[in-house]
């Protein structure tokens, strides 16, 4: 399949399926020959747009139900080629470029953010490839005014990938067992963690925990899941695990949990997710998992209403969390509060609605899973008289940080505050500002 841009440039895209070698590292570059210190680019921005979304699209679609696991960017020659699978079908897409050597992969929220920007991008799209001063691989990528950086995963990771989704390995370790438990446990770790949000999965001699880590002090709970293999401590970034989680928790069957390498495979049924390790920084102690309290997993109860889906606060230190402060409206309040943002929601049904509430910007139902998700915030729920509410909130002293963001990923955002003079006893919030993005 072929396409053109607006500006006549061909590019070319295959679907495939992979290569019997798909697992064997053989067929990847040598990451030690390939990745050097530096490397550049310059493609076409449209041209690069559309190769990045023909690729993704192909990794989502029903038929695969699988994950894309990262993509390849590769610059050989006067090509920049793209290369993405899940293990039973590739993707594959190659657009001109000028530059030097490199070859790197970009996990899919680098994808998304970069199809988003350039999906209104015309000109030239640099981009860079070398190592920060802490020795961890990155790419850069400048357009315009834009330019941001994204980590790689590194190249020896890929093939690795590729072999234990096609299950041509065994990984050194295996969880299984229920997934919605699992990641209650997790939401749970992620209320009592610090602002670095990191979650730990460990176990010893069988035993399974996930822990939360405050500076210095831990908590953590057992969950009920089988290991077979080598015992393992795993730190991961609690909010990117609750997602993947989150998005096979609807899937049939217990879930199924790979570690090897730095990697989570994570599968439920026919659903794939990955997870990456984090760097493990200081020196923590862990109570023994065998000493920890399982905490049962949720009760299956009747699917709700999209809109009307609320997450319960699971202890007490999430239910303090999920309180009003003094700051915000009384709990009495909220629902009159909340009817007046869904009217205000409903004239600005095409933007993300945030509201002023004490020292913070809250959004509510289906505009706080945006937020959560484009901002990569922490969903969590208010209530709202006898039900709760998905809300996500921000600070108030980094509104225009994350404004800046959201017009990047080509979200308009409506704001609305109380206005400086009541007309009225019980003073309404309206929408005093509006940032739209044209495409």
């Amino acid at each position: 399949m072929k396409g053109k841009t607006p500006e006549n440039n061909d590019f070319e895209f295959i679907l495939m399926p992979p290569p019997p070698n798909v697992g064997d590292e053989s067929s990847f570059p040598d990451p030690d020959v390939i990745i050097t210190e530096e490397g550049n680019a310059s493609v076409d921005a449209a041209a690069f747009g559309l190769a990045l979304q023909k690729v993704a699209i192909a990794m989502s679609t029903d038929r695969t139900k699988g994950c894309m696991c990262g993509m390849k960017l590769e610059s050989v020659g006067t090509q920049l080629q793209l290369t993405a699978t899940d293990g039973s079908v590739a993707a594959y897409a190659a657009i001109a470029c000028t530059g030097t050597a490199f070859v790197g992969v970009i996990d899919s929220g680098t994808v998304k953010i970069l199809c988003q920007i350039l999906s209104r991008s015309t000109g030239a799209l640099e981009i860079k490839f070398g190592k920060a001063t802490y020795s961890q691989n990155f790419f850069s990528f400048e357009i315009g005014a834009y330019s941001f950086c994204s980590k790689v995963l590194e190249v020896k990771l890929f093939p690795q990938i590729h072999k234990l989704l096609a299950g041509a390995v065994k990984a050194p370790t295996k969880l299984v067992g229920s997934c919605k438990q699992l990641l209650a446990s997790v939401e749970r770790m992620l209320a009592v963690s610090d602002s670095n949000r990191r979650v730990f999965l460990m176990t010893d001699n069988g035993d399974v925990a996930v822990y939360g880590c405050h500076g210095d002090v831990i908590c953590g709970e057992a969950v009920e899941l089988t290991l077979t293999g080598n015992d393992i401590l795993f730190p991961v970034n609690g909010v990117k695990l609750q997602k993947a989680l989150k998005a096979i928790a609807d899937a049939e069957g217990e879930i199924e949990i790979y570690l090897s390498q730095g990697l989570a495979l994570m599968k439920a049924g026919e659903c794939y997710q990955i997870v990456a390790a984090i760097e493990m920084r200081g020196s923590l102690e862990f109570p023994s998992p065998s000493k920890l309290k399982a905490v049962p997993a949720p009760a299956t109860e009747e699917p709700m209403q999209e809109e009307e889906a609320a997450t319960e606060p699971e202890s007490e230190a999430q239910a303090e969390q999920l309180e009003p402060t003094e700051l915000s409206p009384e709990a009495d309040q909220m629902p009159s509060f909340l009817d007046r943002y869904m009217d205000l929601k409903q004239k600005y049904a095409e933007h993300i609605l945030i509201a002023h509430v004490g020292n913070f910007y809250e959004a509510y139902k289906e505009d706080a899973r945006q937020l959560a998700a484009g901002l990569d915030l922490l969903l969590t729920s208010k209530p709202a008289g006898a039900t709760r509410v998905p809300m996500c909130n921000l600070p108030d002293f980094a509104l225009e940080k994350y404004l800046n963001t959201l017009t990047m990923l080509g979200y308009s955002v409506a704001i609305a505050d109380y206005p400086e003079q009541f007309h009225d006893d019980e003073p309404q919030i309206e929408v005093v500002r509006v940032i739209e993005v044209e495409f």
